[in-house]
């Protein structure tokens, strides 16, 4: 054997040695299986588009995505509960080019919203009258879920509230839908919204929200 093959077959003697060892040392330490191959933030993140907007909160610890044109409101409200105390947060509004030519009102949208000290991190806090209360664990997220729906005047109103569970300070995501009757309108003047659509994009909201507290 010449010295240029025994010197090439070392070589690659050498490489199969470490590729060896390296392999031993991860599947032998499941620390550093878990690390190389489950990274759960490439695994069961959320898919969000790229042009999607980033919104920090230092007053509520939070961060989250949302779609571009959404109108920001830091200083949101809700008071539409009764004689409860008002929810405070952030809400995203709808653009206008999503209401344009249906029945679905620029007053909807998603907010992030935070139950005052005290009170029960519960859904029924979050409503007037809830009319169907589950849980739901989403991308290892649990969740107390609350659903209502009422109308007036020929206007509709239904929101899902998303409770996270046994944050602190309690936190909670509404999705929140006003629209109104077809039958209000000349047959083909304005048209049903796309609420699946609406739906695909709180939820994508929702699963970004990182609390950081």
């Amino acid at each position: 054997m010449s010295k240029t093959h025994r010197a090439v077959l070392n070589f690659f003697a050498v490489i199969l040695g470490v590729v060896t060892l390296v392999g031993s040392w991860v599947f032998h330490d499941p620390s550093l299986a878990r690390l190389s191959f489950l990274d759960p933030v490439l695994n069961s993140g959320p898919s969000i588009p790229q042009e999607w907007e980033i919104h920090l909160s230092s007053k509520y610890n939070l961060a989250l995505r949302y779609p571009p044109g959404y109108a920001v409101d830091p200083s949101y409200v809700y008071t539409q509960i009764g004689d409860k105390s008002g929810m405070r947060g952030i809400k995203f509004s709808i653009p206008e080019t999503i209401t344009s030519g249906t029945n679905l009102s620029a007053d909807s949208g998603v907010s992030i919203e935070v139950l005052p000290k005290g009170l029960p991190c519960s859904g029924s806090e979050f409503v007037y009258q809830g009319l169907a209360i589950d849980s739901l664990t989403d991308q290892g997220v649990d969740y107390s879920v609350v659903k209502t729906a009422q109308s007036a005047a020929g206007n509709l109103y239904e929101e899902i509230v998303y409770v996270i569970k046994e944050s602190k300070p309690c936190t909670a995501v509404r999705y929140f839908f006003h629209s109104t009757q077809l039958a209000n309108y000349p047959s083909g003047e304005v048209r049903q919204f796309d609420k699946r659509a609406l739906l695909k994009d709180f939820d994508t909201v929702r699963r970004s929200l990182s609390l950081t507290r």
